[in-house]
């Protein structure tokens, strides 16, 4: 499977990091892994379909 091109802000980016404690780079990597599991949010609010997705990264990090 090919992967995706993936562009982002660097303030959320940033943000992210200070918030959760993942760079976008490393949540890119656990949301590529093959054992990455992923189930609909079923809490949020917008009537759009969201999802929560686990995986690893090299450094272990996990995704969601």
């Amino acid at each position: 499977m090919a992967t995706p091109r993936v562009t982002w802000d660097e303030d959320k980016e940033d943000e992210n990091r200070r918030r959760h404690g993942i760079g976008f780079r490393e949540a890119i990597e656990a949301l590529q892994d093959p054992l990455a599991r992923s189930e609909l949010d079923p809490w949020h609010p917008t009537g759009e379909a969201r999802w929560n997705t686990t995986g690893l990264s090299r450094l272990g990090a996990c995704s969601g």
